[in-house]
């Protein structure tokens, strides 16, 4: 790819995360719990586009909005989100990412505990208890940290 193509995809891709941002009104309010929730509904919503705003800029730069589109709805396949509960976080003083693309160490982490029930297409429904972990971004937004 040439450098003229991506810088424009770059430019594309920063205008999709300002657009979704815009549009879901970034996570600041209601603290890390309300972002929690929101990033959740978005997610069952099928609205990954939006959901990728919400993702910490540290792993933004590891992968673009189309790769986190494409692995988030295989990691879905069938699957909905029926329904989904969110419980009080805590913050952790330190806590680090790690997956295969990188390893970071991040203080003043929200950890939220969550439950969310997934549907099946035949009706049935499972629950999953699971850790949402969230740290303040530059512009003051809860971000979240995943990666394929």
């Amino acid at each position: 790819m040439s450098a003229t193509r991506r810088i424009a995809a770059a430019a594309v891709a920063a205008t999709v995360v300002i657009l979704a941002l815009l549009a879901v009104g970034g996570c600041t309010a209601g603290g890390p719990e309300a972002a929690a929730r929101q990033i959740l509904d978005l997610e069952r919503e099928g609205r990954f586009e939006e959901s990728y705003a919400l993702l910490h800029p540290d792993l933004q730069a590891q992968v673009t909005v189309a790769e986190y589109v494409a692995a988030k709805r295989a990691s879905f396949g069938p699957l909905v989100i029926a329904n989904r509960e969110v419980g009080k976080a805590r913050i952790i003083e330190r806590w680090t990412f790690e997956a295969q693309q990188m390893t970071a160490e991040y203080t003043d982490v929200a950890e939220v505990p969550f439950v969310v029930w997934l549907r099946a297409p035949d009706g049935s429904e499972k629950a999953f208890d699971q850790t949402l972990h969230l740290a303040r971004a530059a512009d003051g937004t809860w971000r979240f940290f995943w990666l394929p």
